[in-house]
């Protein structure tokens, strides 16, 4: 019976380090830090700005609100991430689209009313979806739209 746990604890400590491998090396990477509502961190070290959007700094009407929300969507789960024209921003951090499964991460925060548009040229592949996503929101008054004076 020892034996045999200790094959299966073998046999799963490789599996765990060969999906950190690969996860670690790819276009994929797992969450273990939410910064703020536009910001993560993965267990490799990289730190990821999300493309397309902007959410309230620390200490802003909505800030806490949207972090809790993009922690909800991405803390301790294997995103995907995808490049748009510029690879990193003025900071370092790598600039992508994030997806959890089937949710586009980006979109999610702006059409729950946790984000606006924010478009910098080059990286604007989705900058009309993000429009009318912000446009649906505002028109709900949802989130920022409905909280936060600035915005309004």
């Amino acid at each position: 019976m020892k034996n045999k746990l200790g094959i299966f604890f073998f046999f799963s400590i490789a599996v765990a380090i060969i999906t950190i491998l690969i996860v670690s090396y790819s276009n994929y990477g797992f969450v273990s830090r939410v910064i703020d509502g536009d910001t993560i961190v993965l267990m490799d070290g990289r730190h990821i700005r999300y493309i397309g959007m902007d959410t309230p700094e620390k200490g802003d009407c909505y800030a806490q609100e949207a972090t809790d929300y993009n922690r909800l969507l991405v803390g301790g789960e294997i995103v995907k991430l995808v490049r748009d024209k510029e690879n990193k921003d003025q900071y370092g951090r790598l600039l992508r689209y994030v997806y959890v499964g089937d949710i586009f991460v980006n979109k999610r925060l702006v059409e729950t009313g946790y984000a606006e548009t924010f478009e910098i040229w080059p990286n604007t592949k989705y900058a009309d979806e993000f429009k009318g996503a912000e446009d649906r929101a505002k028109e709900g008054r949802i989130g920022i739209w409905e909280h936060c004076e600035a915005f309004n």
